[in-house]
């Protein structure tokens, strides 16, 4: 389409992607599934192709779904903005990692890749990674023995008898749902890494933060639909309200924990208390203030800044793990067969308590680091097999934690294989359809782990560029060591102790059935059968 409408201006001789034109105001938004938008844009690049357009509200947003052009552009600066999503973003005050950008983002994603990486979470040190194994293999035995562990080692002999018991009084038979546990033990892990603390279960305060979580996450959705249709901000104005009240609540609980994690600096500036992130923040902070207090460093080390950002880090971190371990134990239960294997390759290859070290011994559950310009494939010469490495991918290849990406910005108008995209405009890297995409997979509607294959009798793993499921680029996730790592852990220690199924009634639980959608894709609410194993 030669000439087009964007901002209220005609921009003649320029190019836009193919795609629908939709109707004044509302664009295309009333052709939408509310529960499945991803299969409507998936649609659309089906019918327009690789590159194609459509306005949402008075949005446009351009939907890409080829692997390499993702790569190639989401290298560059000028797709790296943040997405326009202004009245969101306008209450978290241009904050964070999410709703940042220039050289503020850039700054606080140097720190916080660095911070990863200083805690074994990117490829740490020998001394880091044990420690942040260590961290992580505390969550999954606190949930595996039903309690959270609070600054308590426990030794694996301790372990391996508690875990009898608990499941002992689990159930007794009867069917649980594992919601609760995971998002407790997840959680606490992550309030470990970033404040150096965890809550009991029973925590007023903790109670308080994941309600106002899982609350936010509704509001958002109203904020979104307030952003491409901005007269909706007046009709939802008291629910964007509650949203920002909600926000800053729970700054009120982090500045507290920020405030105790300053009092374990001394007068000289040595720091006394447990390795987190809000106490790297404190000590860049102090560091970039003594540097130049008036520089953009100094002011992007504030605390307004380190209660978004520590927000960021949470919420995404949990939603995307949860979400992934509730899907592949969902799989697992509908692939009985897959199950037994995996628990005969632990028993074979393993000890009492299943670490990262593990990772060579029983490449079978292995999850690999994904490369920045490759795929999650790494060190395959020393696997021997990998069936569930290749079930783990599939798994995320089928339910993608975040099916429409993390959408960015244009921060210019930009040239994208002979279009023209304007400032402003969204791009979605739209992961449902490239995972579904028969240009990529074979049959991707089949649930079929052998695609990761060499081929169908050799069980090493094939790198398959077009399986992203972190992203590429410069927003790519910088958590994605953590998830992988916490995934693996997991589901080896779990399926080393329990056989699961789905209750009867569930035989015929739907896959493709989800909730209200609003940024992860999670599955249906269900119970679980445990039986114990032997030991």
């Amino acid at each position: 389409m030669k000439g087009f409408t964007f901002g209220g201006r005609i921009l003649e001789g320029q190019t836009l992607p193919p795609g629908p034109m939709g109707y004044p105001i509302v664009g295309s938004l009333f052709h939408v599934d509310p529960q499945k938008p991803f299969d409507f844009f998936q649609a659309l690049a089906l019918e327009h192709g690789k590159i194609c357009k459509v306005y949402m509200g008075c949005k446009l947003f351009i939907i890409v779904t080829d692997p390499a052009i993702l790569r190639k552009y989401f290298a560059k600066p000028d797709f790296c903005g943040r997405a326009p999503l202004d009245i969101p973003f306008k209450m978290m005050e241009g904050c964070g990692l999410i709703a940042a950008e220039g050289e503020h983002w850039a700054i606080q994603r140097q720190f916080t890749a660095k911070f990863m990486k200083e805690v074994g979470m990117r490829g740490g040190n020998t001394h880091d990674r044990k420690l942040m194994e260590d961290r992580l293999l505390n969550t999954v035995l606190s949930f595996v023995e039903g309690k959270i562990l609070l600054n308590v080692w426990i030794t694996r002999t301790e372990a391996a008898r508690s875990i009898l018991t608990f499941v002992l009084d689990l159930s007794e038979g009867e069917h649980v749902s594992l919601d609760t546990p995971l998002q407790q033990t997840i959680g606490n892990m992550l309030n470990d890494i970033i404040f150096g603390q965890q809550y009991p279960p029973d925590d007023p305060k903790w109670q308080r933060i994941q309600f106002l979580r899982e609350n936010g996450v509704k509001q958002l959705k109203m904020a979104q639909a307030s952003n491409l249709i901005p007269i909706l901000s007046f009709i939802f104005r008291g629910k964007l309200s509650e949203f920002a009240q909600g926000i800053r609540e729970t700054h009120v609980e982090y500045q507290r924990v920020i405030d105790v994690r300053k009092r374990d600096f001394d007068a000289s500036g040595e720091y006394h208390g447990p390795k987190c992130l809000v106490a790297d923040f404190l000590q860049a902070q102090r560091e970039a203030r003594i540097r130049d207090p008036q520089s953009i460093e100094s002011q992007s080390f504030s605390d307004k800044q380190l209660c978004y950002l520590a927000g960021d880090i949470f919420g995404a971190g949990i939603d995307t793990t949860v979400n992934t371990i509730q899907w592949c134990i969902l799989y697992l239960c509908k692939r009985q067969s897959i199950q037994e294997d995996i628990y005969q390759d632990i028993q074979t290859r393993c000890g009492p308590i299943i670490t990262l070290q593990d990772k060579h011994q029983l490449a079978y559950i292995q999850v690999s680091k994904l490369k920045m310009n490759a795929c999650l494939f790494k060190n395959q010469a020393s696997i021997r097999c990998v069936s569930y490495q290749a079930f783990i991918f599939e798994v995320m290849r089928m339910k993608p934690a975040v099916p429409m990406g993390v959408p960015h910005g244009t921060t210019q108008t930009v040239e994208m294989e002979g279009y023209t995209i304007p400032k402003g405009a969204t791009i979605i890297p739209l992961q449902w359809a490239i995972n579904g995409d028969e240009e990529f997979w074979d049959v991707p509607t089949d649930f079929d782990p052998k695609r990761f294959f060499i081929s169908r009798d050799k069980k090493e793993l094939q790198p398959n560029e077009n399986f992203i499921p972190f992203q590429v680029g410069k927003r790519r996730c910088v958590g994605e060591e953590f998830g992988l790592d916490m995934i693996f852990l997991f589901l080896a220690n779990f399926l080393q102790r329990f056989h699961v199924q789905l209750p009867p009634d569930d035989d015929n639980y739907d896959l493709n059935c989800y909730p209200d959608f609003a940024f992860t894709l999670h599955p249906l609410p269900y119970f679980v059968r445990l039986t114990a194993r032997r030991p």
